[in-house]
């Protein structure tokens, strides 16, 4: 909805027809629209529509693609665009949250944590931004072994059924497992984008167990592997965002990390995603838009996130452990 009406309401040079328009121009505006769809798409999901553009920047910054070509920059114009798109979807997406009654109140103090603001957080950080590495690090082993697993189940089947069946097959099969999963651990479906607010209201209340905790951090991780694995589709943003907000509330429990689950979780909801997505601003912008953070409070959310990009990509420990694998 976002994408086309600032296409409607943006006139001028910004939405010109595309009959005029030579073959690079025609192939730059393609490339906006689907800008300002993944703009529309996050301004839908995430809790502010500014955060929403700032993710599709950092994403698009990168002057080159995979395959090498050179990227357009975005300008003003394609700015105001994205951002129009983005504002336009989180309002109807706000309109019809407020009129179900789904709109909700995070349960962090927000603003007022300022006032607990030591720099000895600083130092929780760079321990926060490590454990998000071994938070990483378990993920990638969940995957690895769900991979392999279901790479000798294709190699199988594609020799015996063929490439049509193989598909179909693999396909059931992961919705049959995920299903499982499911219904063992309830919170391991979905990308778990709208479970943040419920389980953190729920670990407030005391309603986890430190083993409920684990069983969904491995649960939602073995879900999204074993659905990658059988050909399903879906983004890895999402799942471990929320997988980051898990570890926090079970890092929560130890006295090292005072004052609790008000450090951990939006420090772990934003380092752990960071470990692999060079998007630090955004990181920053999620925990901050969520739970109404102050200035004060973004910097251990900072340092964790530069920590534990740095300790896993930044040193090629990643490179290394992916060649690793692919040789094996």
């Amino acid at each position: 909805v976002g994408t086309l009406l600032s296409r409607v309401l943006c006139g001028g040079e910004l939405c010109n027809g595309q009959a005029e328009m030579g073959e690079a121009r025609r192939k730059e505006r393609l490339h906006m629209y689907t800008l300002a769809g993944m703009s529309a798409a996050f301004g839908s999901i995430l809790p502010a529509p500014w955060v929403a553009l700032l993710l599709v920047l950092e994403l698009s910054f990168q002057p080159f693609d995979e395959a090498g070509r050179q990227k357009v920059m975005l300008g003003n114009q394609s700015i105001c665009l994205l951002g129009l798109s983005a504002s336009l979807a989180w309002v109807v997406k706000y309109a019809l949250d407020k009129s179900s009654g789904d709109a909700e109140t995070p349960p962090l103090p927000g603003a007022m944590l300022d006032f607990e603001y030591s720099n000895e957080l600083a130092g929780k950080a760079i321990l926060l931004g490590f454990a998000s590495v071994i938070v990483l690090l378990v993920y990638f082993i969940v995957a690895g072994v769900t991979k392999r697993i279901f790479l000798r189940l294709t190699r199988l089947l594609q020799r015996r059924c063929g490439k049509r069946i193989r598909i179909i097959l693999m396909a059931s099969l992961a919705g049959l497992l995920t299903g499982c999963l499911g219904y063992l651990v309830p919170l391991s479906l979905t990308d778990g984008a709208t479970q943040i607010m419920p389980t953190l209201k729920a670990c407030k209340t005391q309603h986890f167990s430190t083993s409920d905790l684990i069983a969904i951090a491995f649960a939602k991780s073995a879900a999204y592997w074993v659905a990658a694995g059988g050909g399903l589709v879906g983004g890895i943003f999402f799942p471990l965002l929320y997988i980051g907000i898990i570890a926090g509330e079970l890092l929560a429990k130890f006295e090292l990390f005072a004052p609790g689950a008000r450090l951990t979780v939006p420090v772990m909801m934003a380092s752990v995603p960071s470990s692999i997505m060079p998007a630090f601003f955004t990181m920053i912008a999620l925990p901050l838009s969520t739970f109404n953070l102050g200035p004060k409070w973004c910097v251990p959310i900072f340092i964790a996130s530069l920590t534990s990009y740095t300790v896993l990509v930044g040193t090629g420990l990643l490179r290394r452990l992916l060649l690793k694998a692919a040789s094996a």
